[in-house]
C-alpha cells in the first residue's frame, strides 16, 4: 500500500546559504515530524557572545547550573548560547529521563529560569543565534518531539529574547520549521484537522500547509504571498493521481485528489478547489466495490461538502482553508477497517 506522508520534490527559490547552512528541499515540503537542523557551533553567529567572551558571573552561574542537573538528572550539557552581553543565556542537555531546553536570565549572579522544555527529544536548531528577524532581534528555535507514532506530539518553538525580556512567538498552529525564504522569515506550520482521514495512522495526511511570514512583529498568514511552497505540494499529489492511474487504484487517487482539493483551497484557488473536489466524489463510481463507494461517498461528503463550499469563496485570508471554521475529523474503526479493505478488481482482470 502507497504512502502519501512524505511529498518530495524540488522547490526553487530557496535561499538561506548566506547563514552558512541550508535546509534540504525535502524538508521544505514535509509537514510530519519536525526537520531542524541542530545548531552547529562553528558556524558564525552574530547575537551569540562567544564563551571565551562571557564575563565571570556568567562562567560562575553557569558551572553551578551544570552541577547541579548533572547531580540532581544526570543531565549533560549539549549546547550553550549567550546573548545580549550575558544577561540571557540558552542551553540544551541531555538527561537519564529525556531532553531538556532551558532559557535563563542572569541576575544577581544566578540564572533564573525564564522557559523550560522537557521531552523525549529536545535541541537548538537552526537559525538561532543568527540574525534572521528584520529588526535584528536574537532569537532562539527549538525543536521539540514526544518520540510517539503521531506528528501531534512534534514542533518547533521559537522565542525572540528581546532586551527586556523573552517572548514566545510560537505560531498557534503545530509549526515544523521557520527558515529565511527569499530573505523573509517564514514559518511553515500544518493544519491537522482532517490528518488519517483515509488511512486511521497517526502519520498520515491531509496536512495542510499554513505559510506563515514575520511581518508586524508576530508571524502572519502568507500562503497568497508565498504560494510556491504550496503549489509544489499540489503539483506533486496530481503525479500521484496519474501514476495510480496507471494501477487502476481508485481509491488511491481520490485521496491524491482530496488532498490536491485542500491545496488549491489554501492557496486562494476556490473555483480550481470546487472543480477538484467534484472529480473527488465522481471518481469513486468507477470500478470499485459499490459498499466502498455507499461509505466513502457519504464520509467524503460529510465532513469536507460545508468546508469545501465556504473556502473556496472570495476571501481575503491569506490562508482561506485554515481560516474556514471546521470541525475537523478523527477516523473511527469502521473508517480504518474501509481504508484497508482489499479493492475491488478492474473489470479488465475479471
Amino acid at each position: 500500500m502507497r504512502s502519501w506522508s512524505v511529498v518530495v520534490t524540488v522547490l526553487v527559490g530557496f535561499v538561506c546559504s548566506s547563514l552558512g547552512w541550508a535546509r534540504s528541499p525535502d524538508d521544505l515540503l514535509v509537514l510530519g515530524y519536525t526537520t531542524g537542523t541542530e545548531a552547529d557551533m562553528s558556524l558564525p553567529r552574530p547575537h551569540v557572545l562567544a564563551e571565551t567572551l562571557w564575563p565571570r558571573s556568567l562562567l560562575t552561574a553557569f558551572h553551578d547550573v551544570e552541577k547541579t542537573l548533572g547531580t540532581q538528572d544526570n543531565c549533560s550539557r549539549r549546547k550553550a548560547m549567550a546573548f545580549h552581553g550575558g544577561r540571557f543565556l540558552a542551553s540544551d542537555w541531555a538527561c537519564d529521563d529525556g531532553q531538556l531546553f532551558i532559557l535563563y536570565r542572569l541576575s544577581n549572579g544566578r540564572l533564573k529560569p525564564l522557559v523550560t522544555v522537557k521531552d523525549f527529544h529536545v535541541a537548538l536548531v537552526e537559525p538561532s543565534g543568527m540574525d534572521v528577524f528584520p529588526d535584528h532581534v536574537p532569537a532562539v528555535f527549538v525543536d521539540v518531539g514526544s518520540g510517539g507514532s503521531g506528528f501531534e506530539g512534534y514542533g518547533q518553538q521559537v522565542f525572540r529574547i528581546e532586551a527586556g525580556g523573552v517572548r514566545d512567538v510560537t505560531p498557534a498552529w503545530r509549526t515544523v520549521w521557520v527558515d529565511l525564504v527569499d530573505g523573509r522569515l517564514v514559518a511553515m506550520s500544518s493544519d491537522d484537522r482532517w490528518a488519517n482521514f483515509f488511512r486511521g495512522c497517526g502519520q498520515c495526511p491531509p496536512f495542510i500547509p499554513i505559510v506563515q511570514e514575520w511581518r508586524g512583529g508576530a508571524f502572519r498568514m502568507a500562503c497568497k504571498r508565498l504560494p510556491a511552497l504550496i503549489d509544489e505540494r499540489a503539483a506533486d499529489y496530481e503525479r500521484m493521481a496519474v501514476d495510480e492511474e496507471n494501477r487502476v487504484q481508485q481509491l488511491n487517487i481520490v485521496e491524491a485528489r482530496l488532498n490536491k482539493t485542500l491545496l488549491l483551497l489554501q492557496a486562494g484557488r476556490g473555483v480550481e478547489g470546487l472543480a477538484e473536489f467534484e472529480a473527488v466524489t465522481a471518481l469513486l463510481q468507477r470500478n470499485i466495490d459499490p459498499q466502498i463507494v455507499d461509505f466513502w461517498q457519504f464520509l467524503i461528503r460529510s465532513t469536507f461538502t460545508d468546508v469545501v463550499a465556504r473556502a473556496a469563496l472570495p476571501s481575503a485570508a491569506q490562508c482561506p482553508l485554515s481560516a474556514t471554521p471546521a470541525a475537523g475529523y478523527s477516523p473511527g474503526l469502521e473508517a480504518r477497517a474501509q481504508r484497508f479493505r482489499p479493492k475491488a478488481q478492474p473489470s479488465w482482470q475479471k
